[in-house]
């Protein structure tokens, strides 16, 4: 399957609807001036005390529940503060770009993942090399949060699918899902594991019509937290 030819489908969406998704993503990427105090996500799967504290804040700062919301909380956020972005641009360049885990750093004032540049990223312009990349960037998190804290099969995979779809946010909005919707699944075809299988589809009333809304077939537990309800991406409401 050949990704320069799908980038091109993909740019005359963009150009239909007069959308860039990617000027504001490349100026995004802060360089760090002194050395930051806040975790990285490899300190963070490394140092269990370290793991511990980090969780316990967030725990109390969210108000979850318990250690399985708190944790499905903080992959989705690794999910969509880090991986959709690259995904975005992924498509749009033909170029796949992945921090290094030891330079995604987590905020805990701002309840955010921030990749920066302390060094060259990772980049892949070879199709499978860049799929292979993905899935080996994947691999330790996945370790980590279904393995060593409770997130569920479908909790990692489902916030995987809508970091994954993330590009075509803006054109499901604006266009019927037949202009749209044949790249969009090709593009997932592309994606690691069962990310594909973790994202469905569903018909939305909007202004302009009838239009096609990413469902996770899977739950990141937000309910659970006080005083939030169900995303609207969700798949266990409906």
């Amino acid at each position: 399957m050949a990704l320069s030819a799908l980038s091109n489908r993909y740019h005359q969406l963009l150009d239909r609807i007069e959308a860039d998704p990617v000027t504001s993503l490349r100026n995004s990427v802060p360089v760090p001036t002194e050395v930051s105090t806040e975790p990285t996500l490899a300190a963070i799967m490394a140092d269990p005390v370290l793991a511990e504290t980090v969780f316990a804040q967030l725990e109390t700062a969210l108000g979850a529940p318990d250690r399985r919301t708190t944790a499905t909380q903080l992959w989705k956020r690794v999910a969509l503060d880090v991986l959709a972005p690259a995904m975005v641009l992924w498509l749009t360049d033909q170029r796949l770009a992945l921090p290094r885990q030891e330079d995604v750093r987590w905020s805990q004032e701002k309840q955010k993942w921030q990749a920066t540049a302390n060094r060259d990223w990772l980049d892949y312009s070879d199709l499978s090399e860049a799929q292979q990349a993905l899935h080996g960037w994947l691999a330790e998190p996945e370790g980590f949060f279904r393995g060593q804290w409770p997130v569920t099969k479908s909790g990692f995979w489902s916030s995987m699918s809508l970091a994954a779809i993330r590009p075509f946010a803006a054109i499901r909005l604006e266009l019927p899902a037949e202009e749209w919707r044949p790249q969009a699944d090709e593009w997932m075809a592309l994606m690691p594991g069962p990310t594909a299988r973790y994202l469905r589809w569903f018909e939305e009333a909007s202004e302009a019509g009838p239009r096609l809304a990413p469902q996770r077939r899977g739950c990141c537990l937000k309910f659970q937290l006080p005083g939030k309800d169900h995303c609207s991406t969700c798949g266990v409401r409906r």
